[in-house]
């Protein structure tokens, strides 16, 4: 029962967090926005963070987003890394090319909302096929399961902004009852082996 608790309470603490993040053992990839809101004609970022004690030799991701409401303008690598992504495909493939052994990578993907989107619009990019390639001699290829990032284009519509704060307090409630609970737990945990 305790296991269970902290476990609900790791996992609302994970959702209250605007870092997506996947993990295997010693490897991890992360995708954190700039932003969790942008207007019109503006541009965000989209840092892309791989990690592997291992280290990296390779990484791969394909990204997916509405190129109606979104337009990707750059993309940055590492300067030890080559870029092998290729012209208008939507997807980042970056090899190293020094053979330095490089535990952490961060990457940018840059975007820019078009003109024509409407407020209240959320635009979501959806990255498949993400993988590491690390310099270990077994299991040196890490895949990771899709992810999404999402943001919220212009200004959010009283109705929607009202339902949001609904939900953040929904949110905040249940992790109170969650803390609260999990000390009731353990008052009782420790006064049952005081019995004993």
């Amino acid at each position: 029962m305790k296991k269970k608790v902290i476990c609900f309470i790791a996992l609302l603490l994970i959702l209250c967090f605007h870092v997506t993040m996947v993990q295997a053992a010693g490897e991890k990839v992360a995708f954190e926005p700039s932003t969790q809101s942008v207007k019109q004609g503006e541009n965000f970022t989209i840092k892309v963070h791989a990690e592997s004690s291992d280290g990296i030799n390779m990484m791969t991701t394909k990204y997916l987003y509405d190129q109606n409401v979104l337009e990707l303008v750059d993309y940055r690598l590492p300067e030890e890394y080559t870029d092998w992504s290729g012209e208008s495909v939507d997807e980042l493939v970056m090899m190293i090319t020094n053979g330095e052994i490089i535990t952490s990578v961060d990457c940018e993907l840059i975007f820019k909302v078009k003109e024509n989107t409407l407020d209240n619009t959320r635009a979501t990019i959806k990255f498949e096929q993400v993988g590491i390639d690390t310099f270990a001699n077994t299991n040196h290829r890490f895949d990771f399961d899709n992810t999404e990032v999402s943001i919220q284009i212009g200004e959010l519509t009283k109705q929607n902004a009202s339902s949001n704060t609904i939900i953040i307090v929904i949110a905040i409630v249940v992790i109170i009852v969650a803390l609260v609970g999990l000390g009731m737990f353990i008052y009782r945990r420790r006064a049952t082996k005081g019995l004993k």
